[in-house]
């Protein structure tokens, strides 16, 4: 088989299998999302009939309350014309809404009744539909019943609608509403589920696919491997031994494709070179044909041969340059340079500048080596450069970029520092305004978590790199910072901090700024409670590949069924949800008072 077809066709399984697997993730996906949308629509129309006929309840008994206020007003003045027509609006009105009711439990049942399947939940539905049309009809055989009493006597129609109307309305029709609306929302919960429950089977089938096809997929790779790559490898090591010298190396491939093709031809090359001896005009074509400048020199350093390019590059013709000094093609300081670091080395790579005949100066990349003989005596040099020019304008644009993003970054940091500060500003003067106790605890305490970030930005801005912070000095200014809010405290508190150099990235530096804030400022309003002194101390520390920090106390200490991972309250929910950014852990214990140990791995500081 020859190798193209291989290749062919290797890649077309592979295509099918994405295709295959690409078309049934679509027909799965395109199920459940049509069963998901059609479901979804029932259950929000369910919902709203259901909503809708508490409405319409209410409605009517509104309506027939408006309407005994009329026939009382007609019966205090029989005179009053429109009393009439109200009236008969508000009974219109009443039977409308009734009819509503009815209508909406008509609907409800169709759309119970066209379901693809009947669990329980909508079976049930069934029954109180069945139920709350029943007592809908005797709650408007009731409303007919008042209609007619009021005509001959309000006090009857008032007594009748106070002891039996209401009565059966909230008795017995609301709770039944009430209860058809909460099996709706539970069949609406059972549905959600058993969608999940489908996509998590159609996942599986995906996976289950995937991992097949990736299975075939290094089936084929393994084939390749054997009839592509390894004797391409075998081809590889054999050309390796023949340029070493070595020309009785001969390649041993048995496949008729283009690799065994291949190797048939690299052995009669072999045995072809093995009876001739490599020209003279053969080299010379060799070196005149290379796109890099090549220069030849003896062992006083004399040029003896350059090739064409060399004289493309540096405006010479070929008789000017031969026999000069290597010291017309450099610059002295270079030349100087390369000649005493490669006294003794063989060969050496360089980046220096050539100087053409004009006087302009081409910065090359240059390999310069030692020529020997057969009894390894030092014949001279060679020196291949090759002109990077285009490289050096890229690199002088890139570090000028570079540049530009440093100062806008900078310029970011310093801007979000100057607008947290602002925002710092406005709670302090919300604090002033407020004579809440409670209100003035939250806003301090939102304050010190904005001025904890934006310390981070203003380290970050004053820092020669724009991509982590020194933690230890940062954190000394953010004690400083915390200390200051609560200096009018009537308690004397004092902090001590034992801090080691830690670098931290700004990724990890905002939420365990935030964390030590939360911690510390916890300390300060609940720890020293009883007491009117009290100290804080923070240990920061580099254990192998953890930063480790201990918060400790001398105040009250923690109740005996204390967890942080348990409670429930502000600040020690921000704690576990900074600890999880940090994917670190904290762990919490009473030692003459509370103490708080964090850890976490910390990121690679560029």
């Amino acid at each position: 088989m020859k190798f193209s077809t291989k290749l062919v066709l290797s890649i077309s399984c592979i295509a099918l299998l994405l295709v295959a697997i690409g078309v049934a993730s679509q027909y799965l996906n395109g199920e459940v999302r049509n069963r998901v949308l059609q479901e979804s629509k029932e259950a929000v129309q369910e919902l709203k009939l259901s909503g809708n006929m508490g409405l319409k309840l209410y409605k009517s008994l509104i309506n027939t309350q408006y309407f005994l206020e009329d026939r009382y007003r007609k019966s205090l003045n029989e005179n009053f014309s429109d009393n009439e027509l109200n009236t008969e609006i508000a009974q219109q009105r009443v039977l409308e809404a009734v009819e509503d009711i009815q209508t909406s439990i008509d609907e409800f049942q169709s759309l119970s009744q066209g379901h693809n399947h009947l669990d329980s939940t909508h079976i049930g539905n069934s029954e109180l539909l069945q139920k709350l049309k029943l007592r809908v009809n005797i709650y408007s055989s009731l409303l007919n019943q008042l209609f007619e009493l009021t005509e001959e006597d309000y006090d009857d129609g008032k007594e009748f609608f106070t002891i039996t109307i209401e009565p059966y309305f909230r008795t017995n029709l609301l709770p039944l509403v009430e209860e058809l609306k909460d099996k709706t929302q539970m069949s609406l919960d059972e549905e959600i589920t058993q969608l999940n429950s489908d996509l998590r089977s159609a996942s599986r089938k995906l996976t289950f696919a995937t991992i097949g096809a990736l299975l075939l997929a290094l089936i084929l790779v393994y084939y390749l491997y054997q009839s592509i790559a390894k004797p391409l490898k075998e081809l590889s090591l054999a050309a390796q031994h023949i340029g070493e010298g070595n020309l009785d190396e001969r390649i041993e491939i048995s496949s008729n494709d283009e690799i065994g093709q291949l190797g048939k031809e690299f052995n009669k090359m072999a045995e072809n070179l093995s009876k001739t001896t490599v020209s003279k005009d053969f080299m010379d074509d060799i070196i005149e044909s290379m796109a890099d400048a090549l220069i030849v020199s003896d062992n006083e350093n004399y040029i003896t041969r350059i090739n064409s390019s060399t004289i493309k590059m540096l405006g010479y013709n070929g008789e000017e340059l031969i026999g000069e000094h290597l010291s017309k093609l450099f610059a002295e300081d270079d030349l100087r340079s390369i000649l005493s670091s490669n006294s003794t080395d063989e060969f050496k790579n360089y980046e220096t500048t050539l100087v053409s005949k004009t006087g302009k100066f081409i910065p090359v990349s240059l390999s310069r080596a030692l020529i020997f003989n057969s009894n390894r005596q030092s014949k001279g040099t060679v020196c291949v450069a090759v002109d990077i020019t285009k490289r050096k304008e890229a690199e002088r644009q890139i570090t000028k970029s570079l540049k530009e993003k440093e100062i806008l970054l900078a310029e970011i940091h310093h801007r979000v520092k100057n607008n947290l500060a602002v925002i710092s500003g406005m709670l302090q003067m919300q604090m002033w305004e407020t004579e809440d106790e409670a209100a003035e605890t939250v806003l301090k305490d939102s304050q010190l978590r904005v001025q904890s970030i934006a310390l981070i930005h203003e380290k970050l801005y004053q820092s020669e790199s724009l991509s982590y912070i020194e933690f230890d000095k940062y954190l000394r200014d953010l004690i400083q910072a915390i200390s200051s809010t609560y200096l009018d405290s009537d308690r004397d508190i004092e902090i001590v901090t034992e801090l080691e150099e830690i670098p931290l990235n700004v990724n990890q530096a905002i939420p365990f700024s935030l964390l030590i804030n939360e911690l510390v400022v916890n300390a300060y309003k609940h720890a020293f409670r009883k007491q009117d002194s009290g100290k804080i101390k923070l240990d920061l520390q580099n254990k192998g590949d953890l930063v480790f920090l201990r918060i400790s106390d001398n105040g009250s200490g923690l109740d005996e069924d204390f967890n942080p991972s348990e409670e429930n309250s502000l600040g020690m929910t921000l704690v576990n949800t900074l600890i999880g950014q940090l994917e670190g852990s904290i762990k919490s214990y009473n030692d003459d008072g509370a103490t708080f140990e964090i850890s976490f791995h910390p990121e690679e500081v560029v």
